[in-house]
């Protein structure tokens, strides 16, 4: 599993320690990284991302601007990573997956990645389910039956 990853924190030296903790999971794959709002923006709106590290005061626009901008349909899944422990409440009225107070341990930065890791599971398998119940619904509509009820063939083509 390769979760394309994003970091988007103002200060360099935050930026620096989320690379160095993404960077010991082999599952992350960081994609790029921001330091201010209108660059995340423009950013998210061209870039495949599956899970955003957010700071929520950002040069530009705040963590909450950017999310109505970019709406649900592009949303990643969003970890707070922030000083500030007055907007946990509002994040998670967004659907953070977690919410990171600066200074944070590896040991709270890997409990947030296996939230993250348990949503995405949870996402998948959700997704295999529509899959195949929109398979069958479609071999059903399409498989001749004989009078009995029985299917007469079943072809695949591949």
């Amino acid at each position: 599993m390769s979760i394309q990853t994003m970091i988007a924190d103002d200060e360099p030296l935050a930026r620096n320690r989320l690379k160095r903790f993404v960077g010991m999971d082999p599952d992350l794959f960081l994609v790029h990284e921001c330091g201010n709002g209108l660059e995340l923006l423009t950013t998210l709106r061209s870039s495949r991302v599956d899970l955003l590290f957010l700071d929520i005061e950002l040069p530009g626009l705040n963590a909450f601007e950017i999310l109505d901008e970019i709406g649900d349909i592009a949303l990643p899944m969003v970890v707070f990573v922030t000083a500030f422990d007055i907007y946990a409440v509002k994040a998670f009225e967004v659907n953070a997956v977690d919410y990171l107070v600066k200074p944070f341990t590896g040991t709270r930065f890997e409990q947030a990645l296996d939230r993250v890791k348990q949503r995405l599971n949870v996402k998948m398998s959700e997704n295999a389910n529509e899959t195949v119940a929109s398979v069958v619904a479609v071999l059903k509509s399409f498989v001749p039956r004989d009078n009995s009820g029985y299917q007469t063939r079943f072809v695949i083509h591949s």
